[in-house]
């Protein structure tokens, strides 16, 4: 994970988090989020997730999953 704080937030402000995926790899994605108000951003965090199988060990990214969530 890699986050940056760049500004705070005022009570009543209505705040926008947009998530895209930055990088899909072999067993791992990268997703990038930020959280805004009108325009201007106030957090930015990469998160890489990496796919396990259900005994823990990292797996491939499912077939058809990359192009179904760039689509989003």
């Amino acid at each position: 994970m890699r986050a940056r704080f760049l500004r705070s937030a005022t009570e009543g402000q209505v705040l926008r988090v947009t998530t895209e995926l930055a990088e899909g790899r072999r067993a791992s994605t990268t997703w990038h989020q930020v959280i805004s108000h009108d325009g201007k951003p106030f957090f930015d965090v990469f998160v890489t997730a990496a796919f396990t199988t259900p005994d823990g060990r990292p797996t491939r990214v499912p077939g058809g999953f990359i192009d179904a969530v760039s689509d989003l």
